[in-house]
């Protein structure tokens, strides 16, 4: 995957359950928490990629440097299942930064009612995670728990929490997750928080196939509907990419209403297909989340369902 391209979906996968908050994480690092591009599938899922949060076609965990936050800090615990036909992807991670600064060359703000970010293209910058001690994260799978430990990562003098991964079952949809920490010398602990775990849902409209999804025009709504919405929200990020500019629109919907429309002035802020090195990409899936104080840092917890991800092109 297009370095540029993960680093975006980063930001808006974690953007995404904030309710208009706009504390996101963005790992613009492939050294940081999480070990590395392995685990992901490249099938549509939205795992995590290059080291960062959320995000697609890759492996394992927390972010680097690159937040993006208007809070005092960018943390996230976060569960995420992905069930194929063939096989079950769970990966547990978790990241505690103290500050989080927007990148140079980047902008980040609300459109619409969706979070929207405009990047140049920008060298990684790689640093160490706050210890808030040993993570568990409980569900009611035969993975289940996911603990997650404090140490050295793959960066020299770098330390964070490296990922955790399974191939049986975490969760079962509407079951209650648990998310506790030990504390350590940078965070106190902190006790047993839970999120209902979301519906997978089967996505009616737009009809991605093969990892394609139609192309549109930014100058009209785009409407998405689905089947099996539970608890929490339904999450779609358009990400647009060009020799000089990566641009992500994200908003998010009710997952029991089954429908949501993105409003054609946050599809603006999008590239047109014929900008010079166009790529279009977008990531659609359910999730549940909730957003707590681990000591001075605002953490989001989230647990994310099956995804699709699919390419596009913007006709004008």
């Amino acid at each position: 995957m297009n370095f540029h391209r993960a680093a975006l979906i980063t930001i808006a996968s974690t953007c995404f359950a904030t309710a208009g908050l706009l504390a996101c994480s963005s790992a613009t690092s492939s050294g940081a928490p999480a070990g590395g591009d392995g685990g992901g599938s490249g099938d549509g899922q939205t795992s995590n990629v290059d080291g960062g949060g959320p995000g697609v076609d890759g492996g394992g965990g927390g972010g680097g440097d690159g937040s993006v936050s208007t809070g005092a800090g960018s943390s996230s615990i976060m569960i995420s299942q992905l069930a194929t036909p063939s096989a079950m992807q769970v990966m547990a991670s978790a990241w505690f930064y103290p500050s989080a600064p927007t990148p140079a060359g980047c902008t980040i703000g609300m459109v619409a009612g969706c979070t929207v970010t405009s990047c140049g293209h920008a060298e990684r910058v790689v640093r160490s995670s706050l210890n808030a001690g040993t993570i568990t994260v409980t569900g009611t799978g035969a993975s289940s728990p996911a603990t997650l430990t404090f140490g050295p990562l793959g960066d020299a003098g770098v330390d964070g929490y490296s990922s955790v991964q399974a191939t049986t079952r975490f969760y079962n949809a509407g079951d209650v997750i648990s998310f506790s920490g030990a504390g350590g010398p940078d965070l106190p602990s902190f006790t047993a928080q839970t999120v209902v775990a979301p519906n997978d849902i089967v996505l009616t409209a737009p009809a991605c196939v093969d990892v394609k999804c139609p192309d549109f025009s930014r100058s009209a709504d785009a409407t998405l509907t689905w089947t099996g919405g539970g608890a929490g929200q339904v999450s779609i990020t358009y990400i647009t990419s060009t020799d000089t500019t990566d641009k992500t629109v994200s908003c998010s919907f009710d997952a029991k209403a089954g429908a949501g429309t993105v409003p054609t002035a946050a599809l603006m802020m999008l590239d047109v297909g014929t900008a010079p090195g166009f790529s279009g990409v977008e990531v659609i899936y359910p999730a549940d989340s909730k957003t707590i104080m681990v000591g001075t840092s605002a953490t989001l917890l989230l647990v994310q369902g099956n995804g699709v991800e699919g390419f596009f092109t913007t006709t004008d």
